[in-house]
């Protein structure tokens, strides 16, 4: 079982659905991933991985991304490509910092906060594609 609430974001015509499962414990992101596709009526044997190692729904138009974290869980759904990120800030960012920042984000160096925010934006941006 979830530990905590579940947050549900669905637009208004329907095209878009995010569920969220906060402070799940560890060891247990699995469940919460499986839990939050059956709000969706999703069996969590049909998302399967592409060649890539993308998750997709076989059998099903809509799209899915998939993001676990320590403590967290979260999945989206949609008609169209879709990617989800969720972080945790930890140190490891500031040390591979040079790796993700460009030229113009050199306002978010050595600020964790800013740093795992850019990190979690291009990491769902990535899941896209």
């Amino acid at each position: 079982m979830l530990k905590s609430p579940v947050h549900i974001l669905e637009a208004s015509d329907s095209e878009l659905v995010a569920y969220t499962a906060l402070n799940v414990f560890r060891g247990d992101k699995k469940s919460a991933l499986n839990q939050l596709l059956t709000l969706d009526k999703i069996d969590v044997n049909d998302v399967v991985k592409d060649e890539k190692g993308k998750p997709y729904l076989k059998n099903n138009t809509k799209h899915i991304s998939l993001s676990h974290s320590k403590k967290s869980a979260a999945i989206i759904i949609a008609n169209d490509n879709v990617g989800i990120d969720i972080e945790e800030q930890r140190t490891q960012l500031l040390r591979i910092q040079d790796k993700f920042v460009g030229p113009t984000e050199n306002s978010c160096k050595n600020n964790l906060e800013q740093l795992t925010w850019l990190w979690t934006c291009k990491e769902a941006i990535f899941k896209v594609f």
